[in-house]
């Protein structure tokens, strides 16, 4: 749900009105202010770090998308991170 309202802001008004939003939903950011401040305060998986995927779900993903990810250790992230003690990984 909280990521549909901040696609829906990023939509209507940009990266700082999808902060704006994340912040107005009290997701934890710290340390972050404005959009740039990612770039220098938030670290992303190393590229050799890939989540445990099925093999064949980037290619399936990206085929289903009709997309692909320059950096898909990051689409394999999200594709198994926490969410309110959910975790998806049903690919």
């Amino acid at each position: 749900m909280a990521e549909s309202i901040i696609g829906a802001a990023y939509i209507s008004g940009g990266r700082e009105a999808a902060l704006q939003v994340t912040k107005a939903l009290t997701l934890p950011l710290s340390h972050i202010d404005r959009w740039s401040d990612f770039g220098r305060k938030v670290l992303t998986p190393p590229p050799n770090f890939t989540a445990k995927l099925r093999p064949g779900s980037i290619a399936a993903i990206e085929s289903l998308i009709g997309h692909k990810f320059n950096r898909p250790h990051l689409l394999a992230q999200a594709m198994v991170h926490f969410v309110s003690g959910f975790q998806f990984n049903r690919h």
